[in-house]
């Protein structure tokens, strides 16, 4: 009987998805998690950020809510219909009910902008510690929605 190792991924080599609007705080995030050794891809929007998504396969998504056309909310919505990559919503939506509704809809953890650098790497190997726990394929093996295949 043969017995499957999982091979643990160390910050060299998870990839992370940043999809947020603003080009300075994709920027920001993506220097200083690349000198952390992770492999970044970054979305200007939702819809791009869901294609992001289905072809690069991240161990986690950072995501923002407030975005034209598809918001953060819908994003998180379309991505727990395809996967269950964990999320952490960064975001300026501070208020108690924005928190609620991004946990509801399926995020693993939200944080409010303006933070710490520090913690949010903090909350990003903490929500990926716990998601590595987890035995399952992150990724249903098929998504179509019209738009997306």
């Amino acid at each position: 009987m043969s017995t499957k190792r999982r091979k643990k991924k160390t910050a060299h080599s998870q990839k992370v998805l940043i999809i947020d609007d603003d080009p300075g705080m994709l920027t920001l995030l993506q220097l200083g998690l690349e000198r952390d050794g992770f492999i970044v891809t970054t979305a200007e929007s939702g819809k791009e950020g869901l294609r992001r998504a289905y072809d690069t396969h991240p161990d986690i998504i950072l995501l923002d809510v407030m975005m034209p056309g598809m918001d953060g909310w819908q994003v998180c919505q379309r991505l727990r219909s395809m996967c269950d990559t964990p999320i952490i919503m960064l975001t300026a939506k501070s208020e108690q009910e924005d928190v609620l509704k991004g946990l509801s809809l399926g995020a693993d953890d939200y944080l409010t902008k303006p933070c710490s650098f520090e913690e949010l790497k903090a909350r990003i190997r903490s929500t990926m510690r716990r998601a590595a726990n987890r035995d399952y394929d992150r990724w249903r093996a098929v998504y179509d929605d019209g738009t997306l295949r």
